[in-house]
Formats: structure tokens, C-alpha cells, sequence
């Protein structure tokens, strides 16, 4: 039996063709559809970039600040009465430390630090052992002082006795900055 004579599988066919023809068109629609999702996708991954480092730059910029103000109230004296020489140098060793990212650790505990008006290095070495505040991304306060447990006793900043002594929490060894 030819396809052509019967009247039912002639139509069957049209029908098959007319839906075939729809699909294609709904197809290239989603395509096309997909196409400006995706452009516009990669335009908020862009502009995300681009508000993540001003954010990271803002942030460095008000940490290195509230460090300048630390260290002015310190100059003036007005720093002494109010705490003992031993936190200043503390806070003197966690920002020279390449283990210390004061603008990252601003981002961190942003609220805590700019209601205190604290630098954010003075903010470390206040809190940082108790509540297993990490410096920046690279070091992890509570796993070095699970490893050091002695630390916390001594009243150091992990980051500090890190730095004092060579280690790192995952055991590598720091270069002394004066042997580089």
C-alpha cells in the first residue's frame, strides 16, 4: 500500500511535518533564548569582578586608615594609658606579617571592627586566638593552635608565633624575612 494513496498516512505525515517544523523553530527560540541568558550571565560575572575589587581595594584602603589612626593615638600618647607597650608591638609584628591580609580580614569582620573603630591588626590580636579568627586565607588560627597548644597559653597571636618561629600550620617552614 502506497503512502501517497492512503488519505490517513498522507495526513499523518503532514502532521509529523508541521510539528517536526514547529519543533525546529521552538528549538532555534530556546537557542537564540540561551544565547542572551549567557551574554547576560557573563555580564553579571564581569560586573561582580569588578565590584569584588573595589570592594577589596575600599577595604585595604579603610584598614591601612584605621592602622594610621592606631598609630597616631599610640604617637600621641594617648595609646599608652589606655594599653600596655607589649599590644602595640604585637600589632606592630601582625601587620608586618606576610601571614596578616588586613584588608581581607577587614572584609571578614567588617561590622565588629569599624563599630569599635579598631585596626584591624589591633582587632587580631585582641580576639583572634579566643575566637579562632584567622589572619587571611592562607592561615588558619584554630588548626595552627590545635597543632601549638601552647600558644594560646603564652598569650601570642598564633600568626605571631608563626612568624617567630618559622612554622606554619600545615608544618612548612617559614623564611625569615632576613634570610630572603
Amino acid at each position: 500500500m502506497d503512502h501517497d494513496s492512503d488519505p490517513t498516512a498522507a495526513g499523518s505525515l503532514a502532521d509529523a511535518r508541521r510539528e517536526l517544523d514547529l519543533s525546529r523553530r521552538e528549538t532555534k527560540w530556546v537557542r537564540n533564548e540561551l544565547e542572551h541568558l549567557t551574554e547576560a550571565l557573563q555580564r553579571v560575572r564581569r560586573q561582580r569582578a569588578r565590584l569584588r575589587a573595589q570592594s577589596e581595594a575600599l577595604a585595604t584602603a579603610l584598614a591601612a586608615e584605621l592602622s594610621a589612626g592606631y598609630w597616631r593615638e599610640q604617637e600621641s600618647g594617648l595609646g599608652r594609658l589606655r594599653r600596655r607597650d607589649l599590644e602595640a608591638e604585637l600589632v606592630r609584628e601582625v601587620e608586618a606579617s606576610a601571614l596578616f591580609d588586613a584588608g581581607w580580614y577587614l572584609r571578614q569582620h567588617q561590622s565588629e571592627i569599624l563599630e569599635q573603630r579598631l585596626a584591624p591588626a589591633l582587632h587580631h590580636v585582641r580576639h583572634a586566638n579566643a575566637r579562632r579568627l584567622d589572619p587571611s586565607e592562607g592561615f588558619s588560627t584554630g588548626r595552627y593552635l590545635r597543632r601549638h597548644p601552647e600558644v594560646a597559653e603564652a598569650g601570642l597571636p598564633a600568626v605571631v608565633h608563626a612568624q617567630r618561629h618559622g612554622r606554619l600550620d600545615d608544618g612548612r617552614v617559614l623564611v625569615d624575612a632576613a634570610e630572603s
